[in-house]
């Protein structure tokens, strides 16, 4: 793992042999503290708990039986105020504790406190109460990173950050090529890591490692934990995106867990009916979001059909809790719609293809939300492949048939956005405004005009001559594609799919995933998905990203390299629809 080792253990500024004499009772309270020097633990009311710290000065702590009570009201404190939100009673009992309080938010949370503060988090917290809790990982343990600099709660942490900082420079400014300067350059760099690394980033990783390693029975494991933590705050910055401690928060949640979900710890196994268990398979119809199942009758067909397989990918240590599911179905030929996939007349679902040499990817969805962002989908893929051409030598093409989520959305905006610049212009509107916006190649004039005579044909209202509020209405209103429609619509989901880029990739983030796990852009196909959703999110209109095996790694340089300007076209591609 890449966790810095913390660089003390607070107990080690103890007087050792003050350690192990035994307190008198007192209070009604019996303490024996001893020291066990491979750990760094102490026995707290005869209960084991770890104090670890990384601190950035040296310090003595006079370790007595009151500090021991305010370690363990300085949790409970910290506990309540999560519950109940009540920070005026927190900064009162906070007031009346000892110096031992300023080195807390550098110690490891004890074993205990850690599996308290996990039971309080899924049983007492509502939104705001987890809100809370994410301010306490913030404020008391996220080290000397941006909390404490933008927060300014903690000068002295913030100088000691400016001086680490002035270290790296000078030896940076001082290099030279020789042993001592590298040396010392490296070093400060070293420490500027150790300061930079969030306390709860060893406590996660703690709580992680100890429920793998006990017989955690009904209890939820370490992983699973930290993968609702990130959902949940995933969930509070879709109402706060710009709040910069939020942000950073999730971006070392995010590294954590993408070390713990690396290719060493995965397993890919296919789902069969009649030896999945129930409850993976009730999490498969409850997490499947592209095509939804819905109940067991229907993911049954799914399973058991003849020229239908699914696959998950499971942690080693949850394999009780899918991550993705890839469903596929063995073809004949590369797929164009959904209707070939799913056919309608039952017989036909059932019949056995003898000539399957392609294997449909028609479905490949996250089961886990709080994995967002970390690439798992991508190596899905390829062991399936490699499992099917291990296993069915015969499959010879693999390619997706794939929904396109951003299209009609990017569309109506567009639209919108012309609509306004014609009505600025009926009424006088800026120049300036129009020239910002405006898109003089989202329609063809041979488009408007054939906008114009749709709206005539059917006896519509043409909106003072607009094509492009006639092309809004007529997407927006209609429950099946118009076929005459198709020249424009093909054309400009060509134009969004191959041209249209946010940062440097593909603006459609189906698109994006593909083509940078190398697939080819094979085919676009109208009618491809008549259900509602697919109307909504495209029109209908569907994508074949094909995985040419022997192509992939240049595929994908390519992509990368020309900041998502290179896109392969494969065999299928009708280029009619492509503006040069």
């Amino acid at each position: 793992m890449k966790q810095q080792r913390r660089l003390y253990i607070l107990l080690s500024h103890l007087n050792h042999h003050q350690l192990q004499k035994q307190f008198n009772k007192q209070n009604g309270n019996s303490f024996i503290i001893k020291q066990n020097l491979t750990t760094g633990s102490i026995l707290f009311n005869n209960k084991q708990q770890q104090f670890n710290t990384a601190s950035y000065h040296s310090s003595s702590i006079n370790l007595n039986e009151n500090n021991l009570l305010n370690v363990r009201n300085y949790w409970q404190s910290l506990q309540q105020y999560i519950i109940d939100g009540n920070k005026d009673k927190l900064n009162e009992t906070m007031n009346q504790f000892t110096t031992i309080l300023t080195n807390l938010d550098k110690i490891e949370i004890p074993e205990d406190i850690a599996n308290e503060l996990i039971e309080i988090y899924f049983t007492k917290l509502n939104l705001e109460g987890k809100k809370r809790f994410f301010e306490i990982i913030l404020i008391k343990f996220s080290g000397i990173p941006l909390s404490q600099i933008v927060l300014k709660k903690d000068l002295q942490k913030v100088n000691y950050f400016k001086k680490i900082l002035e270290k790296v420079l000078l030896n940076l400014q001082n290099l030279e090529e020789n042993e001592k300067s590298i040396n010392n350059y490296l070093n400060s760099l070293q420490q500027l890591r150790n300061v930079l690394e969030p306390f709860y980033e060893k406590f996660l990783e703690i709580f992680i490692i100890n429920r793998m390693r006990k017989s955690t029975n009904n209890k939820l494991s370490g992983l699973q934990f930290v993968i609702q933590l990130r959902q949940d705050l995933l969930n509070i910055l879709k109402e706060d995106k710009n709040n910069l401690l939020l942000n950073d928060l999730n971006t070392n949640i995010t590294r954590l867990l993408s070390s713990w979900f690396s290719p060493p710890f995965l397993e890919c196994n296919e789902l069969h009916w009649y030896t999945t268990t129930p409850e993976i398979l009730e999490k498969i119809i409850f997490n499947e979001k592209v095509h939804p199942i819905g109940n067991f009758e229907n993911l049954k067909k799914r399973l058991t059909g003849p020229n239908k397989k699914m696959f998950a990918l499971f942690h080693s240590s949850m394999l009780d809790t899918p991550l993705v599911v890839l469903q596929v179905a063995l073809m004949d030929h590369i797929a164009k719609d959904m209707r070939e996939v799913f056919p309608l007349k039952e017989e036909e679902d059932k019949k056995v293809l003898v000539n399957n040499n392609t294997a449909i990817f028609y479905s490949i969805c996250s089961a886990q939300g709080g994995l967002q962002g970390i690439e798992l989908g991508n190596y899905l893929i390829k062991k399936v492949v490699n499992i099917l051409q291990n296993t069915m030598p015969n499959i010879t093409q693999f390619s997706t048939l794939s929904p396109i989520p951003g299209f009609m959305k990017w569309l109506i905006t567009k639209l919108k956005i012309e609509i306004s610049n014609d009505n600025l212009n009926e009424v006088g509107g800026t120049e300036n405004v129009e020239n910002k916006f405006h898109d003089e190649k989202l329609l063809k004039e041979s488009e408007k005009k054939l906008l114009f005579e749709i709206a005539k044909e059917n006896n519509y209202d043409n909106h003072h001559n607009n094509p492009y509020q006639i092309l809004l209405n007529l997407i927006e209103n209609t429950k099946e594609p118009l076929e005459k429609l198709k020249p424009i619509m093909m054309r400009l989901v060509t134009r969004y799919i191959y041209k249209e880029k946010r940062k440097g990739k593909a603006l459609d983030p189906v698109t994006n995933f593909h083509i940078r796990n190398g697939a080819t852009l094979e085919r676009i196909n109208w009618l491809g998905d008549l259900s509602s959703r697919r109307m909504k999110e495209s029109y209908g209109i569907m994508v074949n990203y094909k995985y040419n095996l022997d192509q992939l790694e240049q595929n994908n340089h390519e992509y990368l390299v020309s900041g998502g300007k290179m896109i392969k076209i494969g065999n299928l591609f009708e280029r009619e629809y492509l503006d040069e």
